[in-house]
């Protein structure tokens, strides 16, 4: 398992840097074969990072009254092949 965080300046906020940067870091940690998958812990109110994780196949589950988002390995390379 991996966990991404990260962060867009306000001045840049919807220019789409933050899905460019996390598409980035998923398609490197993906290339590493121990990372099985990877885990991000969005703020509920920050529907911005939700959109740009579910955009990239991050899938919503609540776990102790916490939403988290998850992307598998199986996941991305199925969504990918479909796209080509």
């Amino acid at each position: 398992m991996c966990l991404i965080k990260y962060a867009v300046n306000i001045g840049a906020k919807g220019q789409g840097y933050g899905t460019e940067m996390v598409a980035a870091a998923v398609d490197h940690l993906m290339s590493l074969d121990q990372v099985k998958y990877i885990r991000a812990l969005p703020l509920v109110e920050n529907t911005a990072s939700i959109n740009i994780l579910t955009k990239l196949n991050f899938v919503r589950s609540k776990e102790d009254d916490i939403d988290k988002y998850k992307v598998h390995r199986a996941e991305m390379i199925l969504s990918k092949e479909s796209k080509e």
